[in-house]
């Protein structure tokens, strides 16, 4: 089995290395890469028209006199600003 086996011994055992800066540099290019993909998708999402906008809200003012039967003046006003923006 020794001959499947290959081992570096290059490498250090574990917790020899002081890996805190690589793990600080690789943390921060994997969270630049998720906002540039969030940007781009952002860019790219095309906004609701009228009837799914129409569908949201009726889908908030029953979750609102389910769960939350103080958001109703709140959906109410954001459905009116919706209309206003759509015609």
């Amino acid at each position: 089995a020794a001959e499947f086996v290959d081992i570096d011994s290059c490498i250090p055992t574990f917790n020899e290395w002081d890996d805190s800066e690589h793990l600080k540099t690789y943390i921060q290019v994997t969270q630049d890469d998720n906002e540039e993909e969030e940007e781009e998708e952002a860019l790219l999402e095309q906004p609701p028209n009228l009837s799914e906008a129409l569908e949201m809200m009726r889908k908030l003012h029953l979750f609102a006199s389910i769960e939350q039967p103080q958001l109703h003046n709140l959906i109410s006003d954001l459905e009116s600003q919706l209309t206003d923006i759509y015609l």
